[in-house]
């Protein structure tokens, strides 16, 4: 079977966290589900309570500010990743990071980063802040295109993103890859419930409109 190793900083299935969590998270659950031998690798303090539908590697970050823990974080990845090759035999085929969180684990492995190499950005730090860096966003931008130019792929989830990474971070246009992201309908299937009841809970009156979104923020 093709062995995928995933790597974010949030996407632990049974705890997945915010909207990218939850896309690793699901990612890594419909690869299992297809037969591929994958592995997450995950930021985690403690192992929450369930079993894992797939194995899972919860590493701790650094000490200090957001640099040193994620910086950490990725050498604790690359770390446990060799150690999951020599156990195995073999290395991975498909490295899989998510956002510069992820992917500090491909500067700690250098050129020994086998197969094939991915990055998915889910945002840039220049879209996080609007514009208003704050004293870390110089560094974050820099990790972030030193991931982008290291990798043979980076996924982005819109047309526009596709083409503001490769103009910030002088990427090959066709090596940046717009990918949608699928959305769970079957989480939705089968439930019928009354507006009036779900307008209460958010303070709405039962006869004015009422949007819901779905969609990153």
């Amino acid at each position: 079977a093709m062995r995928v190793a995933v790597v974010a900083w949030e996407g632990d299935p049974l705890e997945p966290g915010g909207e990218s969590g939850r896309h690793v998270a699901d990612l890594a659950r419909a690869l299992a589900g297809s037969g591929v031998d994958v592995h997450l690798f995950v930021h985690a303090t403690e192992r929450p309570a369930g079993g894992d539908p797939f194995p899972v590697h919860r590493l701790a970050a650094g000490e200090g500010d957001l640099l040193a823990a994620v910086s950490g974080f990725g050498a604790s990845v690359a770390r446990a990743l060799r150690e999951e090759e020599e156990r195995a035999g073999r290395p991975f085929d498909v490295l899989h990071v998510h956002d510069w969180t992820g992917a500090e684990a491909l500067r700690e492995l250098g050129d020994r980063a086998a197969g094939r190499t991915i990055l998915t950005l889910h945002s840039i730090e220049s879209e996080r802040t609007a514009g208003r860096a704050w004293p870390m966003s110089a560094a974050i931008e820099a990790r972030e295109q030193d991931a982008a130019l290291r990798v043979d792929e980076v996924l982005v989830l819109s047309a526009a993103m596709k083409h503001r990474v490769a103009d910030t971070y002088e990427i090959p246009d066709e090596r940046v890859v717009w990918t949608r992201t699928p959305f769970p309908l079957e989480r939705f299937a089968g439930r019928p419930a009354d507006p009036g009841t779900i307008k209460g809970r958010y303070a709405v009156g039962p006869v004015d409109p009422m949007l819901l979104y779905l969609g990153p923020l």
